[in-house]
């Protein structure tokens, strides 16, 4: 059995475990990491991710903190592919295994008792000693279609295939089944379309509408003074609406969010984001199918929950966009005793989040009590909730109260420093305007939130973190 030991044993090399171990070693002078991952190669769910995927956030804050994603022609802005993301991920492992002090173990499981059992080999274990914490970086992991099963049964005879195979087609279809309307669905819409697949050819299947936020923003030329300005419309929305449904009424008139149908009000907000352009290519789209969740598929019939059928046949293809990609685990406190659990503080950032997490442990390594001021963003009961109307708001209440926390444990000097949190690519003077907005607003917007999701009816019930 071969040995070793670490200070920190980091199980997942995906985005927020790398982000995590970046911040902690470039942070401290001689702590050390084993980062453990079931994966040959560094990156999470983007190694398994469709090849035409694309990040949906600008890539200037995406990553680790000590090396740059974004290319300078993209200004920052930039959507980056999966070739850029998982060449990006290799080359941030390699500075890291560099440093001398983070071992790499790809292809092998973690049994939670110092045991690392290796996926290639059968006799091959390696115990660990780790001399402070494990680190568990797959509480926020990206679920994909690719590994992950259908919640409905098909047939022999009906051909059902995850959205990776659209990049290996051997021949086209009569018809393209497309099954979700969240990112995955839109990505699989849009990539059939781009193909020159002609949109009569599509079927969407549509359990439930989305809110989807419009991304044009965040990817403009200047996207200092578009954010700062998306601020400032974003708190006039909260402060002058009553009701969630008011709310996003007038996000919608602002141009923040979007909707495939004016004349549906949607019943889920999962904050994918689409650009302008790709919202009406996606309205193209006339065979889109709102009858709720399938139940199965038969060699001729798409049987939904509530009994409604559609016709379908072999000679159609059927893509699965249904898994929940974002369906995180129950929040857990982040700092139990020798244990981390990484998680998102800051919404929608998971690298951002994990390398605050670090950046906590590296400066208050024995008072949990001052770590745990800090709240994991997540639903408490992610099923019951199913990401309805207001659980992005909820979320993005408790980010306004983490945001406050973190400017004041680590100070604004490590905000402008970290590559991550974004301030530095946007510049001081915008750091300044949204430090005053925010700073002026935050109390008064964290109540006018709780009171737009009690005149609502969608408060949240109160969960215990695990």
């Amino acid at each position: 059995m071969a040995t070793l030991a670490c200070d920190y044993l980091v199980v997942g090399g995906g985005a927020s475990g790398l982000a995590f171990v970046d911040e902690l070693i470039h942070r401290s002078k001689d702590l050390t990491v084993v980062l453990v991952d079931r994966r040959a190669k560094p990156g999470g769910h983007w190694v398994d991710a469709y090849e035409f995927v694309r990040l949906h956030q600008p890539a200037a804050f995406y990553g680790v903190s000590s090396r740059r994603l974004e290319t300078k022609g993209g200004g920052g802005c930039d959507l980056a592919s999966k070739a850029q993301i998982l060449a990006y991920y290799e080359l941030v492992l390699v500075d890291l295994v560099a440093t001398g002090r983070v071992t790499w173990l790809p292809q092998s499981d973690y049994r939670w008792d110092g045991r690392v059992e290796s996926r290639t080999q059968k006799e091959l274990v390696t115990q660990v000693t780790i001399r402070r914490k494990t680190v568990d970086a797959t509480r926020s992991e990206t679920h994909v279609p690719s590994n992950s099963k259908p919640n409905y049964t098909v047939a022999d005879g009906i051909t059902l295939v995850p959205i990776n195979h659209l990049s290996r087609l051997a021949r086209p279809w009569e018809r393209y089944v497309v099954i979700g309307a969240g990112k995955t669905g839109i990505d699989a819409v849009l990539h059939l379309l781009d193909s020159g697949v002609d949109s009569d050819n599509i079927t969407w299947i549509i359990s439930k509408d989305c809110w989807f936020a419009n991304r044009d923003p965040v990817m403009s030329e200047n996207c200092g003074t578009a954010i700062t300005q998306l601020v400032k419309d974003q708190v006039e929305c909260f402060m002058t609406s009553e009701t969630v449904t008011e709310l996003y009424h007038k996000l919608e008139k602002k141009g923040i969010v979007m909707r495939l149908d004016s004349t549906i009000e949607p019943a889920k907000n999962r904050n994918a984001t689409v650009s302008t352009a790709e919202m009406a290519k996606l309205r193209t789209i006339q065979n889109m199918v709102r009858k709720g969740r399938i139940e199965r598929i038969t060699e001729k019939e798409i049987i939904f929950a509530n009994g409604d059928v559609i016709e379908t046949s072999s000679s159609s293809l059927h893509i699965d966009c249904s898994t929940a990609s974002t369906g995180f685990l129950h929040p857990k406190q982040l700092f139990i005793g020798n244990t981390i659990n990484l998680q998102m503080v800051m919404l929608p950032q998971p690298c951002y989040s994990a390398s605050i997490i670090a950046a906590m442990e590296v400066k208050f390594p024995d008072d949990e009590d001052k770590k745990n001021e800090l709240t994991p963003i997540g639903i408490s009961d992610l099923e019951s909730m199913s990401w309805d109307l207001s659980a992005y708001w909820l979320m993005l209440r408790d980010m306004f109260i983490n945001q406050e926390k973190v400017a004041k444990l680590l100070g604004i000097p490590w905000l402008w420093g970290n590559r991550l949190s974004g301030f530095k690519f946007f510049g001081f003077i915008f750091l300044v305007k949204v430090a005053k907005i925010m700073g002026k607003m935050q109390g008064d917007l964290i109540k006018k939130i709780d009171a737009i999701l009690d005149n609502s009816g969608e408060q949240k019930k109160e969960g215990q973190l695990s």
